[in-house]
């Protein structure tokens, strides 16, 4: 399928799961940091809204230290949502779908830094992420009655 420009754009970010783990921080700073990160994608077909949660495990020891879960919403146009629905279907792909999850990562760090501001969390960042690897494929979406 050809691709045109989409257009889109950030309506909404929700923290869906913000915990700490105070007890199972290391007091040997050589304990390696282990992240495990996961995304999920879904659509609200009637605001023609694409929505992006990642969530993120950062382990110690195999103890959890941080465990963050966030979603953005974007609205899409009329018309990108158009070019991209057939036969049922709507399918966006792999490129946008990976800018959109740069985003909710860039903001994912935002809030991490945020909400560990002046605590011994603030020195675990979320680190560069490969979005290449997150996001393999184009993101389809059945387009029956929600």
């Amino acid at each position: 399928m050809a691709h045109e420009p989409i257009s889109f754009a950030l309506a909404d970010i929700e923290t869906l799961q913000f915990a700490l783990f105070e007890e199972n921080i290391s007091t040997n700073k050589n304990t390696p940091l282990s992240l495990k990160t996961q995304v999920e994608f879904g659509m609200g077909q009637l605001e023609k809204i694409l929505r992006v949660a990642i969530t993120f495990n950062f382990e110690q020891a195999k103890k959890p230290l941080i465990k963050l879960k966030v979603r953005c919403d974007y609205v899409v146009s009329e018309e990108t949502w158009g070019f991209y629905s057939k036969d049922g279907a709507i399918s966006f792909p792999v490129g946008f779908m990976r800018h959109l999850g740069v985003i909710c990562i860039g903001t994912s760090r935002g809030i991490i830094h945020v909400k560990t501001e002046n605590t011994k969390f603030n020195d675990f960042l979320l680190p560069i992420i490969n979005v290449e690897e997150l996001i393999s494929d184009d993101v389809s979406f059945s387009l029956e009655e929600e």
